[in-house]
């Protein structure tokens, strides 16, 4: 007997468990590199949100390993659950223009980053 819409394994997988992956990644990276960097002497600002920014972009890339073919959908999913995110964050103080641009901007930025730069890596694998 043969099987119709055989695809292989994990081929199709859904795009809200790529998302929530990802998601659940941003958040723990967010919360633990800026640690480490503080463990280490470097408690500037822009260095924890510099390492934001990569833990950012490694979920992004994680989530885009996991729904391969849906990068925009993935993308827009992460930056919007991104952005809600922070509603719930202490925001920087003093706030500016700019320190809200880079606390906003950079974990958005990092998950974008992350979903393009992982793009190439999927074509690959099929």
């Amino acid at each position: 007997m043969t099987k119709l819409n055989a695809a292989p394994a994990g081929a199709r997988r859904p795009v809200w468990l790529a998302v929530m992956a990802g998601w659940l990644l941003q958040l723990a990276l967010k919360a633990l590199l800026p640690l480490v960097l503080q463990a280490a002497g470097a408690s500037h600002w822009y260095a924890s949100q510099a390492a934001i920014f990569m833990g950012s972009a490694i979920a992004g890339g994680l989530a885009a390993r996991l729904a391969p073919g849906r990068p925009l959908a993935v993308a827009s999913a992460l930056v919007v659950l991104s952005l809600l995110s922070a509603c719930f964050e202490q925001f920087p103080q003093p706030m500016s223009a700019m320190v809200a641009l880079v606390w906003l901007g950079g974990p958005c930025l990092g998950l974008i980053a992350g979903v393009l730069l992982a793009r190439p890596w999927a074509r690959n694998a099929h």
